[in-house]
Order: C-alpha cells, then structure tokens, then sequence
C-alpha cells in the first residue's frame, strides 16, 4: 500500500507540473532546432488552435510561479521578443541574398511569433522583458550552468536532534552518506544532480524566485512513522521541499536504495 503524502501543499506539485509543461512545449512542433537553440516553426495545427498563444501565456506563468524558465530559445528569437519587430535585425544583414531568406523566414513564422509574444503579455511579463532584456536573457537563452554537489548541499537545510542524543549520532553518519552520494552523483553527470533536485522538490532546476519554503533534509527514525518494518528507501514531500533520509548503516546500502528510488519514482518524490 502506498502512503498518502501530506495535504500541505507549498508549491511541489505546481513545481512539477510547470516543468513538466515547459518540457513539452519545448519538445513540441512549435519549436524547431537544437534542443538548446530553438526556433518559432510553423505548425498550422498550433496556429489554428492558438497554442502559440498559449504557450507564451504557459511561459509567463511559470516564470511567476516558482517554475523553471523555458531556457531553450535561440539569442534570435529572444532578441525579437526584446524588439517586438524583425524589422531592425534585419536592416543590419549586408548581403541582398541572406536579407531575401531571412525575410521570408520570418515572414513565415510571423503569425505564431505574434500570438506568442500575446502570451508572453500575461502578468506583465513580456514588459519586464522589454524592460530587463539583460537579466531575463539567462532565462530563455541557454547557458551552461551546471548545478555542482557543493551548490546542491547548500540549497538543503539538514535537521538534525538534539546533541548528545542516539538519534543525532545517526543522523550526523548519514548526512556523509548524503554528501558522499551528491559528489558521485555530480561524478556521473549534471543529470542525475537534477533528478535529486526534481525527487525532492519537483524542479529540476533552482526556479528564478528560489525555492519556498527551503528545501531540507530529515531523517526516518523508527517509531516516528506509520511504517510496518524500518524504511528503507529516501521519502520526499515536493509540497514542502523535504527529503527524508532512512538512517542506513553503510554507505553501499544507502547509494544502492537511492539510486533505486531515483530511477523509480514517477512524480512527487514518492519512492
């Protein structure tokens, strides 16, 4: 039987469903080439059902809401976003050939770019755009910012029992497990730093207002829980950004039932 995961909610599942989203939006068929570089394309089943619009709205929302930016569109597309026009990036191109090809380009893509800059008004987002180009730019246009094990140790507040006590000794043996687990981890690839972040708070990136409340990591002492023998797998609670770490004596059984978890689990943190 599974366990019912708390009724507070504070943001995870909304985290995760935003990711989610923007995931889909970058793989869908508005969107065309490099999986960091992406370009408007035309999709006239998009256009005529105004996602585009949609996706610019969907964009917004996530920015304001504690959801990861979209962080996969062309320094091109962004730049028009800025402009609000073609028309003055154009007037820049020299060669009479290249300015005919982009034109028609652009003159293609014009009606979805249109709609989703539309989107992009929600909340007010676009005019903080136009406003800030600078600081939003690392937002839509990819860079390389891979998150390190010292940078995920730091995001997680660990709470530990009182000094002196049984309970403290083993929680302060696991928090090395931990850290030991996030310097493999960052070992293996900046991937699987991103599936800790996303098990335990539902983002898998650090959102661009932070995270509320702040995430944290606790531990299963036996007795404390509803649980019929000693747990063995890592509990997270996306509602509230906690990870709770089951108190195993060795490093080996620690990594292999996480690394379990990682790979099992399908929303919410829920092992």
């Amino acid at each position: 039987m599974g366990r019912q995961e708390e009724g507070i909610d504070l943001g995870g599942p909304r985290r995760e469903y935003l990711r989610l989203l923007m995931e889909t939006i970058a793989g869908s068929p508005m969107f065309e080439g490099k999986e960091n570089c992406k370009s408007l394309a035309l999709d006239s089943t998009s256009l005529r059902e105004d996602r585009y619009y949609l996706a610019g709205r969907a964009i917004a929302v996530s920015l304001v809401h504690g959801g990861p930016p979209p962080t996969v569109l062309s320094p091109t597309i962004f730049s028009l976003l800025v402009k609000g026009s073609a028309n003055p990036a154009l007037e820049e191109i020299a060669d009479p050939e290249l300015l005919n090809k982009v034109r028609k380009v652009v003159h293609r893509v014009q009606g979805p770019f249109q709609r989703f800059c539309e989107g992009m008004k929600t909340l007010g987002v676009l005019d903080a755009v136009r406003k800030h180009p600078d600081s939003f730019k690392p937002l839509f246009c990819y860079e390389e910012h891979l998150l390190s094990a010292d940078q995920m140790d730091n995001l997680f507040i660990i709470q530990l029992s009182p000094e002196g006590s049984n309970k403290r000794t083993a929680g302060e043996r696991v928090v090395t497990y931990w850290r030991d687990y996030l310097q493999d981890a960052e070992e293996e690839g900046p991937t699987k730093v991103q599936k800790i972040l996303a098990f335990a708070t539902g983002a898998s990136v650090v959102p661009p207002i932070g995270f509320s409340p702040t995430p944290s990591v606790k531990f299963i002492h036996n007795g404390e829980d509803d649980f019929a023998s000693t747990p063995l797998f890592p509990i997270a609670s996306t509602c509230v950004n906690c990870i709770r770490l089951p108190l195993h004596v060795s490093y080996e059984v620690f990594k292999d039932k996480f690394d379990f978890a990682l790979g099992n689990t399908y929303g919410f943190g829920r092992s």
